[in-house]
């Protein structure tokens, strides 16, 4: 996407208004699409689109897939400021508590999952249930990725057949 490209605060907010008319067309296939991407595509937008986010994560309004992510930007913009700020921007989402939001069959992570990850710290691994939810994940996911979330550490590939 192209708005990614550009380094400026217009893109960056355009990128974000792109992210609120998804969620308002209810267009589940392109926010799938583009899911685990929007980090890369805010990466080199000023700090001065953050608000315009969180504004967006806030908005309850809106669709939860779509507010989780936009959560993604806001914490990598966090970690590239260093551990103080991540732990603001952690515990600013901690606070929307997204995970109340959801129900049923379209359910990816619970409270439970969210307090355990905070937990945890940086070396957290979602656990694999949860990420295979997201459509996009499955849908790049290639047979080489699933092995190597099989294998156990040092397994060698040969062992599961993926050389």
């Amino acid at each position: 996407m192209i708005l990614g490209l550009i380094p400026s605060e217009q893109a960056g907010l355009l990128l974000v208004r792109f992210m609120r008319r998804m969620a308002e067309a209810g267009d589940d296939n392109l926010q799938d699409w583009l899911a685990g991407d929007w980090p890369a595509l805010f990466a080199n937008k000023p700090a001065t689109v953050l608000p315009a986010l969180r504004e967006l994560c806030a908005d309850r309004t809106l669709d939860w897939y779509i507010r989780t992510n936009a959560v993604d930007p806001i914490v990598a913009a966090a970690e590239r400021r260093g551990p103080e700020a991540l732990d603001e921007a952690l515990a600013w989402v901690a606070r929307i508590d997204l995970a109340k939001e959801q129900a049923g069959f379209g359910m990816h992570f619970s409270s439970e999952d969210v307090t355990q990850a905070y937990a945890a710290g940086p070396s957290f691994r979602v656990p694999r249930r949860n990420r295979a939810a997201a459509g996009k994940a499955r849908a790049r996911r290639s047979p080489k990725d699933d092995g190597e979330a099989l294998r156990a550490p040092g397994e060698p590939e040969e062992r599961l057949g993926l050389s």
